[in-house]
């Protein structure tokens, strides 16, 4: 298996593929991990209440984005 993954990183055109998807991937994580913290000792907010955030969040995100084009028309 390793060698498999020295195969795979030695590739040229896979190695900025892989390292930005790695980069993404850390970010997301850090990301949750720091709202989760947020919410819970700067906002001190409940479970019930971060549960609703993390619904909502994701649909926000995408009504954001598709919003943001004609809005920045205006």
């Amino acid at each position: 298996m390793l060698s498999k993954t020295a195969s795979a990183l030695s590739n040229r055109s896979f190695r900025p593929l892989f390292i930005g998807v790695l980069l993404i991937f850390v970010l997301v994580g850090r990301e949750g991990a720091l709202s989760l913290y947020i919410y819970e000792c700067f906002w001190k907010l409940d479970s019930s209440d971060m549960m609703v955030l993390l619904i909502v969040y994701p649909s926000g995100l995408i009504a954001g984005a598709a919003l943001t084009p004609r809005l920045h028309r205006l």
